[in-house]
């Protein structure tokens, strides 16, 4: 599977990482190939709004890709979901960037390191990175009594399934 491992370089903005994750989680449950560069996708960027600068309405193109989320947790839990060949969003904060929405496809437990997509700034040049390196990437909501979340996990669900 060629999972998309940027956000798409079409227009002014490029906030669609979210739009990223949510394609590479439906690439993932159905085992099919899409591209940036296709209509569709072009549909899902404007469906969410990811034109004007930010992707506000993830949860509508969930809909038309036929998935929905599954589980939602904080980084005490990802052990938990971590194995080879999983698919977890993460959420990270890069200092450049802000918010980023991310995804973990494989792990190794004896190297505690996890591969991402669509994280480019912060892995290898194989899109590796430690556990330990990709917790200073979490954020904890300074100003809140616990942390936020930071990682969701998808299921097949949805009105619409993407052709």
């Amino acid at each position: 599977m060629q999972y998309l491992n940027q956000n798409s370089r079409i227009g002014e903005f490029f906030a669609d990482c979210q739009l990223v994750t949510a394609v590479n989680a439906y690439m993932y449950l159905y085992k099919k190939q899409l591209s940036q560069e296709c209509p569709f996708y072009e549909e899902l960027r404007i469906l969410t709004k990811c034109l004007a600068g930010s992707c506000i309405c993830v949860e509508k193109a969930w809909r038309k890709l036929g998935i929905a989320e599954d589980k939602r947790f904080k980084v005490e839990e990802l052990e938990k979901f971590l194995k080879p060949n999983c698919f977890i969003e993460a959420v990270v904060w890069h200092k450049y960037h802000g918010f980023h929405s991310t995804a973990i496809i494989d792990y190794v437990k004896e190297a505690e390191v996890v591969k991402m997509l669509n994280f480019k700034y912060a892995t290898s040049s194989g899109d590796w990175i430690f556990l330990e390196d990709l917790k200073k990437h979490l954020h904890w909501n300074i100003d809140k009594s616990s942390p936020r979340y930071c990682f969701r996990t998808y299921k097949r669900g949805g009105s619409n399934v993407a052709n």
